[in-house]
């Protein structure tokens, strides 16, 4: 019992109460004859008893399930081994505490060497009071768990058969427990079937259906350790086929078709195609509709290519929330370039570190924001090159980019101070907005709030899921998105919204709604 006594985590349905509440329920099951006889066998084999055996497999059971290396449980015995209390009625029982120690990746016959070892060891110190040895180890104490262990093992050496008398007979029966002094308790004893068992559990922890399911792993295990007991207990499974079936096969089998050969621009062209005159973009009472959208954002990629912007060519574009920088995302898509987010709220330094480091020669800017801009960066104002731009074809132009090209880079906060630019091709955004869509369906009747700065990978979803489903994205104002009213106001505008939040946002909504 010398150094820190670990806690027994096993995995839980609820959080563990501050408080015990011994609430508890029990689950029971018969295992075969035949896997009662080969837990005999193995012990028979190695010289121990059936219960060092089957306290051998709990605690290497309880090992797997909670990825512990040192293992405590507790386990009653008898305490009669003084002859002079042999013939005397009344209750000797003491409780004795077993530890594992798996570390490494012992056998199962190993494991079982180990335990009965210990279990000798144990005997011998069998007649000190068990309250006697928490008060000398003196453990951590919590109200939400019991001292030293948190799980008890119990076999019962008294065969549990029916008694039949010359005018009636009597026989056990189960009694339905409420109560659960541990986490977990295994009671286990011999039947004409097979092995009893019997699992009591706090249900303040666990479900009934967890506690089914883990009746029949602990079935699995026994069924492993019996059939291989030389191998590594690391490498025993205790998952029904059904089970692996599901885990290696069903809930892998996450094939999907999506487009690895479309690009971003290209769906939003095909929902043009689709939806014309619908609503594509909200802002501040004013609105473009699909096919404005498309015309404005062609114009501006023919004006791009013109200033030898292709695939591969990066684009930055420094211009506030609004409907100018959703035309200028997709027109920088359409000439085949990959956009280079810089947020005009950004400090100078870090502007000019960005444009540095991407080696940008064009940039996508307003006239009010440029006075910061190196003279070597060729600035395209969208307000004042604007009569230029709408001189340019509305149709859609030929760029040679293909889903393996860049779509943007978005640069992080960077670990060593410096910000670091993430590269993402077409076909990886796709490939999420494709998923999303297929796990959270949106339709023509609902709105999307881009609320998140160009500058973080969120907005992706944000600025180009809406494009290709027919529905909408609104744009929130500048400075919105730290105001949760602001945020409010607009989802209640267009009821069916879509939108990323952040801690704050959620803790505002669930006040508001009284939640909490």
């Amino acid at each position: 019992m010398s150094g820190e006594l670990p806690i027994l985590q096993l995995p839980v349905d609820r959080p563990r109460p501050v408080k015990q509440t011994y609430s508890g329920a029990a689950h029971h099951v018969i295992f075969p004859y035949k896997l009662l006889s080969q837990l005999k066998d193995i012990s028979r084999q190695e010289g121990s008893t059936l219960f060092m055996t089957l306290m051998a497999a709990y605690q290497s059971f309880l090992a797997r399930y909670t990825g512990q290396k040192d293992i405590l449980v507790g386990s009653p015995i008898a305490n009669r081994n003084h002859k002079g209390v042999e013939g005397l009625i009344g209750f000797f029982v003491n409780t004795l505490v077993y530890r594992s120690d798996l570390s490494g990746t012992p056998t199962f016959r190993e494991i079982l060497n180990q335990t009965k070892k210990k279990a000798l060891k144990a005997y011998e110190y069998q007649d000190i009071p068990f309250e006697k040895m928490v008060e000398a180890v003196q453990p951590e104490r919590s109200m939400s768990h019991s001292p030293i262990f948190q799980t008890m093992f119990t076999l019962q050496n008294i065969k549990q058969e029916r008694l039949d008398l010359p005018d009636r007979s009597i026989e056990m029966v189960e009694s339905n427990m409420s109560i659960a002094k541990f986490d977990l308790s295994l009671t286990a004893y011999e039947v004409e079937e097979g092995l009893f068992v019997s699992f009591e559990y706090n249900t303040d922890l666990f479900d009934s259906s967890t506690i089914a399911r883990m009746a029949g792993h602990f079935e699995n295990w026994l069924n492993e350790i019996t059939y291989h007991p030389d191998e590594s207990y690391t490498k025993l499974s205790m998952l029904s086929d059904t089970e692996q079936k599901q885990l290696l096969e069903e809930w892998n089998d996450t094939d999907v078709v999506y487009g690895h050969d479309c690009m971003i621009h290209e769906l939003f062209e095909q929902q043009v195609a689709r939806t014309p005159d619908a609503v594509a973009v909200v802002y501040e009472g004013g609105k473009l509709t699909y096919q404005e959208l498309n015309e404005k954002s062609n114009q501006l990629a023919h004006f791009l290519q013109k200033r030898g912007i292709g695939p591969e060519s990066l684009v930055g574009i420094c211009i506030e929330r609004s409907p100018d920088m959703i035309i200028g995302l997709f027109g920088i898509l359409k000439a085949g370039g990959a956009y280079v987010p810089l947020d005009p709220s950004y400090p100078e330094n870090r502007l000019r570190y960005i444009l540095e480091n991407s080696q940008i020669q064009v940039l996508l800017t307003k006239e009010a924001l440029q006075d910061w801009l190196p003279k070597d960066i060729q600035a395209i104002c969208l307000d004042r090159d604007q009569v230029m731009i709408s001189k340019e074809s509305n149709l859609a132009p030929v760029s040679g980019v293909t889903a393996n090209n860049l779509a943007y880079i978005i640069y992080t906060s960077g670990s060593t101070g410096n910000p670091k630019g993430v590269m993402i091709e077409h076909h990886s955004v796709i490939n999420r907005l494709q998923w999303m869509q297929k796990k959270y369906p949106l339709s023509g009747a609902d709105t999307i709030l881009q609320k998140t700065p160009f500058s973080f990978d969120v907005s992706v979803w944000e600025l180009f899921w809406w494009s290709f489903v027919g529905a909408r994205v609104c744009l929130l104002p500048p400075g919105g998105e730290k105001d949760p009213a602001v945020i409010e106001e607009y989802i209640e505008r267009y009821r069916r919204v879509h939108h990323a939040l952040c801690s704050v946002d959620v803790i505002y909504f669930l006040r508001l709604y009284g939640t909490i």
